[in-house]
């Protein structure tokens, strides 16, 4: 029988590891319901999330694009881009805040 996590849901453990990396990346607090919500509408970090796992570099690349999408309307920067992160980083947050979401404290990183 054929594997078919791409067409199934992810467990509210996936989401929970989603989470995990999308907070770890960003500060901003993403709790499992959050990242369900937001992967909704990016079904590609969903199904690469459900093929490779939360420790595969393009997973985690594909969720930082979406979580910057989400917030921002944009990719997140790469080496290339030669973007100040940390204004990115305090753009997103920003944006975040407007809906509501709250960030860790920046000491637990």
């Amino acid at each position: 029988m054929e594997n078919n996590t791409q067409q199934s849901d992810l467990t509210t453990t996936e989401y929970a590891e989603i989470a995990s990396i999308l907070t770890a990346q960003t500060g901003v607090r993403i709790t499992s319901v959050n990242a369900a919500e937001i992967l909704i509408n990016y079904p590609q970090a969903k199904r690469l999330f459900a093929k490779y796992g939360g420790d595969d570099t393009g997973v985690c690349d594909e969720l930082a694009d979406t979580i910057a999408r989400h917030f921002l309307d944009c990719d997140w920067p790469t080496y290339g881009d030669k973007a100040n992160m940390d204004d990115f980083i305090g753009r997103l947050k920003n944006a975040a805040k407007v809906r509501g979401y709250t960030w860790v404290d920046e000491s637990n990183f």
